[in-house]
């Protein structure tokens, strides 16, 4: 019997392989499609990380390159911004030496008048700087260089309180000089 059954056994062991495999075909034909996909979604993921990392790459570049320009843009910017401060400099220093100018040469007149008992001569009236209404704008647009305040020439006095001229410059101070014979 065992014999027997053996053989009874065989038969239905061969189509339970067939069935079995018939069944892995079958399985096997219905998931290839979800492998493909697998396969393509896996590719199509590669691909989109790549063109991300690709983006990325173009972006830092051109951040890079962005923060190059304006670094360099900043650099002008500082060429620019000390060249205004130096034009704002030298324009001020040549609005102080007109008023020192101005100052001085009175301060000579006066002395001429007073040396040589001639009259007093009229001069048109000046502003100190600092407090010209266009120097104010200025200093609020620029706030780098400081117009001078005020300007005033001591007269030069000796250990007995007498006028000496030595503050005067220029071609007064020679003609005082000459008047009072010193030298």
């Amino acid at each position: 019997m065992s014999g027997s059954s053996e053989v009874d056994a065989a038969p239905r062991d061969e189509q339970l392989e067939r069935r079995a495999a018939a069944l892995r075909q079958q399985l096997d034909a219905q998931e290839a499609p979800a492998r493909e996909l697998a396969a393509i979604e896996a590719e199509l993921a590669a691909k989109a990380a790549d063109n991300l990392q690709d983006a990325a790459e173009r972006r830092v570049l051109g951040i890079v390159r962005a923060i190059g320009s304006l670094a360099a843009n900043a650099a002008q910017d500082d060429v620019r911004l000390l060249a205004a401060a130096v034009a704002y400099e030298q324009a001020m220093t040549t609005l102080n030496e007109r008023f020192l100018k101005i100052r001085t040469l009175a301060h000579e007149a006066a002395a001429l008048v007073e040396a040589f008992g001639l009259p007093a001569p009229d001069f048109p009236a000046t502003t100190v700087p600092c407090q010209r209404g266009v120097v104010a704008q200025a200093q609020g647009v620029v706030a780098q260089a400081q117009p001078r305040e005020s300007f005033f020439i001591s007269p030069n006095l000796d250990r007995d309180n007498k006028r000496t001229y030595d503050e005067v410059e220029g071609e007064g101070a020679a003609l005082i000089t000459r008047r009072l014979g010193v030298g």
